[in-house]
């Protein structure tokens, strides 16, 4: 099993920033169309999204097929 994480930083940055993370995520996917997803799971530190520094994580784990 393998592991992907991707992460956000929101220093000052609207929430414009949670669709440039989607775009990421989408776009790793579909360069990997031969993995099995295992989990997915989702994780933040920092507050809300309003906060200064919230930091955003979504981690997949998968196989390679």
């Amino acid at each position: 099993m393998k592991v992907k994480i991707f992460a956000s930083e929101y220093k000052n940055k609207k929430l414009g920033v949670v669709s440039e993370m989607e775009s990421e995520i989408n776009d790793w996917l579909a360069q990997h169309p031969n993995i099995k997803i295992v989990d997915i799971r989702q994780s933040s530190n920092g507050g809300s999204l309003k906060v200064i520094d919230t930091k955003l994580f979504v981690t997949i784990w998968y196989e390679e097929e």
